[in-house]
């Protein structure tokens, strides 16, 4: 559920970067296309880093990605606002961006890592395709409702307010995301303290 909703979210996020960077505001492919380099650097570096420390620290790690990823969209979208009313220059989205590349690194790979851990190895290769379709259904689910979203509101307020809405959705999307990890996280505690507290699980 979590994988599915994380994807329901994030997967649009570049294309509307990259609509809101040529239609919006009119750069060419290339230059849209870079805006999302830091990002992409910042996830490669994070995701070793959190497979490192993910069976360690557990879903705490997801959720802290969530957590960055929100305040990477927040700034985004105060930025793009600040652009259409303040002039603010665009290109602090190059580092605003760079938090979400940070929440992804901390995301995707640890908790596919944490959904598996506990399936028998008979079952692994099902088991990792039910993750993959999540991630198939998020994606379309996500792309065609966010990015429509996006797009009517761009043919009334312009690029600069649509952007920040659809990050506004993806916002909520990971949100809810967030609620389902946290849920995993106290059911998972409260199975330890289960456990512990259960003569017959301990030896002798």
């Amino acid at each position: 559920m979590l994988t599915t909703l994380y994807f329901l979210g994030y997967t649009s996020l570049w294309l509307l970067v990259a609509q809101y960077m040529q239609i919006g505001l009119g750069h060419d492919a290339l230059t849209a296309g870079m805006i999302g380099l830091p990002a992409a650097f910042a996830g490669a570096i994070t995701a070793p880093i959190a497979g490192r420390y993910v069976v360690r620290v557990g879903r705490v790690i997801v959720l802290w990605g969530l957590g960055v990823g929100m305040l990477g969209l927040l700034l985004s979208a105060g930025v793009v606002l600040l652009h259409g009313r303040s002039g603010v220059t665009e290109w602090w989205l190059l580092g605003t961006l760079m938090l979400t590349g940070v929440g992804q690194g901390l995301v995707v790979s640890p908790n596919q890592t944490l959904s598996l851990a506990e399936v028998p190895l008979r079952y692994a290769g099902s088991a990792g395709g039910v993750l993959q379709t999540g991630q198939r259904i998020g994606t379309s689910v996500g792309i065609a409702v966010i990015t429509t979203i996006a797009f009517g509101v761009a043919t009334t307020s312009g690029w600069d307010v649509a952007l920040a809405v659809g990050f506004g959705a993806i916002i909520v999307v990971a949100a809810v995301a967030m609620l389902v990890g946290a849920y995993d996280l106290a059911a998972s505690r409260r199975d330890r303290i289960e456990r512990r507290g259960d003569p017959s699980s301990t030896p002798g």
